[in-house]
């Protein structure tokens, strides 16, 4: 937490990337095992009601050896994870992030490239619009 660049809860932010994952705050996770917790993307361009907790964490990982069997935003599955993301289909290390997220009372959402940004060749064009935004996603 000493290295952790934080904006004070009475900002509000005057940027914020396409896609972020929203936590549902009435669930959090407990001792690290996710607890009837609900994630979702948002595409904030259609969100009008962010309310005030519209501060995010970011989340800087290694993909890993095995990242093609990690799931990923794509056009294929942009809906479902609209609706809902599978906590269980997450790394832990995403679940950490979440976890770390939920527990601040002024952040409500979790930016993660690989959910926040289409991947794979028909997710192209996004990938190159957001990804030049990423100085902006970390602040």
């Amino acid at each position: 937490m000493s290295r952790c660049k934080c904006i004070s809860s009475n900002s509000t932010p005057s940027w914020c990337p396409a896609r972020l994952i929203c936590i549902d705050k009435g669930l959090i996770l407990h001792n690290g095992e996710p607890t009837q917790l609900r994630l979702h993307v948002v595409e904030m361009d259609q969100w009008e009601s962010a309310g005030n907790d519209l501060h995010y964490v970011t989340l800087s990982h290694f993909w890993g050896l095995h990242h093609e069997h990690q799931l990923k935003l794509t056009l294929k599955n942009i809906d479902s994870l609209r609706r809902s993301i599978p906590l269980q289909d997450l790394p832990r290390t995403f679940l950490d992030a979440i976890e770390f997220a939920s527990l601040m009372p002024e952040v409500g959402y979790v930016w993660i490239d690989s959910l926040c940004i289409k991947q794979g060749s028909e997710g192209m064009e996004d990938w190159l619009v957001q990804s030049s935004t990423m100085d902006r996603v970390y602040g």
